[in-house]
């Protein structure tokens, strides 16, 4: 990222979703030397992220279905939007019902594993998966809705990689999905 450099913001303000284009300042964290992107002139709340070179997004209102609660008053074990064996959530988007849910999996070696299944209209994909350890998750579903306004289902979610021990967000859109597929890790 470049001082001045134009970026597109992801934002919610009092239940409305949309994307803004935004100048980020780059300053350098002393602390730690990570370089930290600042929105520089925003009258609104902070963006959820931000998306650079993002030709396809247009500035606008985003259609969503859900976004996740940050009350810190909420206990992390009771959030529904917590990605524990059992979890499950239904959209409607496009007239089609979208499914995603935690599955019980195995790998090819036959060791346990928890699966991150999306599916619609017969079409199903397993999103993101772990190895399952007791009372693992996957992560949190953060956000779920239209981003890039072609009537099906995007997400924005964090998970977890117990395995390497790393976190991290992942967007993943519809309109990058590959053929047969519903969805691709996008950003």
């Amino acid at each position: 990222a470049k001082n001045g450099e134009k970026w597109l913001g992801f934002f919610s303000d009092n239940n409305v979703t949309y994307l803004k284009n935004i100048n980020v300042k780059v300053e350098q964290d002393q602390d730690d030397a990570e370089i930290k992107i600042e929105s520089s002139k925003i009258q609104e709340s902070q963006p959820l992220f931000l998306l650079k070179n993002s030709k396809k997004f247009k500035e606008g209102k985003v259609t969503t279905l859900f976004q996740e609660n940050s009350s810190d008053e909420v206990d992390f074990q009771d959030q529904t939007n917590v990605m524990y064996q059992g979890f499950i959530r239904e959209f409607q988007l496009g007239g089609k019902k979208y499914t995603l849910q935690i599955k019980d999996g195995l790998t090819k070696s036959g060791e346990k594993m928890l699966a991150l299944v999306l599916e619609t209209e017969g079409k199903s994909q397993v999103v993101t998966y772990g190895y399952y350890f007791d009372e693992t998750y996957l992560g949190s579903l953060l956000w779920a809705g239209d981003i890039d306004g072609d009537e099906k289902l995007d997400l924005y979610m964090n998970d977890n990689d117990y395995e390497k021990g790393s976190f991290s967000s992942s967007l993943f859109l519809s309109s990058e999905a590959e053929k047969g597929k519903l969805v691709k890790e996008s950003a």
